[in-house]
């Protein structure tokens, strides 16, 4: 298994659990309001929240990167200059 691959599966998973988990604090929470219950919410929703993040932000650099290497010649020699500025 390739290395992204194993990322991807791994964030979907993980995202999934997530998800899950969040819901069932949901039902106590509303019910009973316990600070425990509430901070526990938060920290797997923001945890959610940075997978998320990153992955959108993967998604944008990649599209950028086909932009630039589909764009005209300036789009690829800029798309050629970023890349050996990054690097």
């Amino acid at each position: 298994m390739s290395y992204k691959a194993y990322q991807k599966e791994f964030r979907r998973e993980k995202l999934a659990k997530l998800s899950q988990c969040v819901a069932l604090l949901d039902s106590p929470y509303a019910t009973s309001k316990l600070p425990d219950t509430c901070k526990e919410r938060k920290s797997l929703q923001a945890e959610y929240d940075l997978i998320m993040t990153q992955y959108t932000s993967e998604l944008l650099l990649h599209s950028r990167s086909k932009f630039y290497e589909q764009g005209d010649k300036t789009s690829k020699l800029l798309a050629h200059r970023l890349s050996q500025i990054s690097a």
